[in-house]
């Protein structure tokens, strides 16, 4: 298993768990303003690196070019 192949399987895994965890918690209004912001700050982040380093995001961080 190559390095890009384990990061992409421990992502959905992450992603898995997260989904199904959230799905089975009742929020009250507080807890959805802050995941609205954490989901913000996670899209901000997203964006500047699609203009700052585009590379890292299709080719991964940790590949050698």
């Amino acid at each position: 298993m190559s390095l890009g192949t384990a990061a992409a399987s421990g992502a959905s895994l992450m992603l898995t768990v997260a989904v199904v965890t959230l799905s089975r918690r009742k929020f009250q209004e507080k807890g959805g303003r802050w995941l609205k912001l954490l989901s913000g700050v996670v899209m901000l982040g997203l964006g500047i690196l699609l203009i700052v380093r585009p590379e890292w995001l299709t080719r991964g961080v940790l590949t050698p070019p």
